[in-house]
Order: structure tokens, then sequence, then C-alpha cells
């Protein structure tokens, strides 16, 4: 999980302690780790120091909860407003140059997603979700006129 404005009221009062409760109940995927973004000039145990005592204060959780939901956090400055900030933060984002150098080699291109990024395929998939009463996604899948594809 990335938080972009990690330093803010809300994430200290409202959304970790939030998830300090999901932790509680043992309702968090395992392996979660939650990076924390902000222009804040942090490191990894200044968040970890800040979140700690915003959780005693704002969540009802034990001190092994709370321990371990701050042992799960990690800090990277940024900027959101910033496309080299936030993909070095979200370090699986794809690089543009390198995504058509590779269309270009052959590779296909996957964009997934489309129902909740595209408005015309928003507006179909809606309808045709209401249609089927059954939720509905949208990929689409590009292959480079000298390729084969997926086969």
């Amino acid at each position: 999980m990335v938080l972009f404005g990690a330093s803010g009221d809300l994430t200290s009062r409202l959304l970790l302690p939030a998830v300090a409760q999901l932790a509680e109940a043992q309702l968090l995927p395992p392996g979660l780790t939650i990076v924390g973004s902000d222009l804040t000039d942090w490191s990894t145990d200044d968040f970890r120091a800040h979140i700690a005592g915003k959780l005693e204060e704002h969540a009802t959780v034990t001190a092994a909860t709370r321990d371990a939901v701050v042992n799960t956090l990690s800090f990277q400055p940024g900027d959101v407003t910033q496309p080299d900030d936030v993909g070095r933060v979200i370090g699986d984002q794809v690089r543009e140059y390198k995504a058509a150098a590779l269309f270009g080699s052959g590779a296909p291109v996957v964009w997934q997603a489309l129902h909740r990024a595209w408005p015309p395929v928003i507006d179909f998939c809606t309808r045709l979700a209401a249609e089927l009463g059954h939720p509905v996604q949208a990929n689409a899948y590009v292959t480079p006129p000298s390729s084969r594809g997926l086969a």
C-alpha cells in the first residue's frame, strides 16, 4: 500500500488507526507493506516513530498489534505532483520509453482495468454489468503488426 500525504492528519488520525484495527482483527493480507510518502523530509524511523505515537493516541489495539503495524511501514520523501517521484515511490510503474521500446521489438502491450480508467469503457462496463447482473472488467491487449501476439 502506498500513502501519498503520509505525514498528514488523516493518515495518522484515521487511516492508519483503521489499518491497525484490521490488523487486530487479523484481516490484513500476509506480508502487507505500507510505504508512506510526502514532502516531509523524514526517514523511515522518523515516520515509524510519528505513527507509533499516533496509533497509541488514536487506535484501540494491543501494543503488539501497534508494533506489528509500525513494522510494516517505510517512508520515501516525494511530491505526488511529480511523475518521477511517484515512479520512484511506486516501484512497479511503467516507464513509457521502456514500454515503447518493448512494443517496438514485438512485445504486446496490456492495459488493465480500463473499466476504471477510460470513461467510454466505464460506461460500457457499467451498463453490461447491470444487464448481466455480474461485475465486468475490461483489459486491452495490443500486439505489434509484426508479432503473433499471445499465441
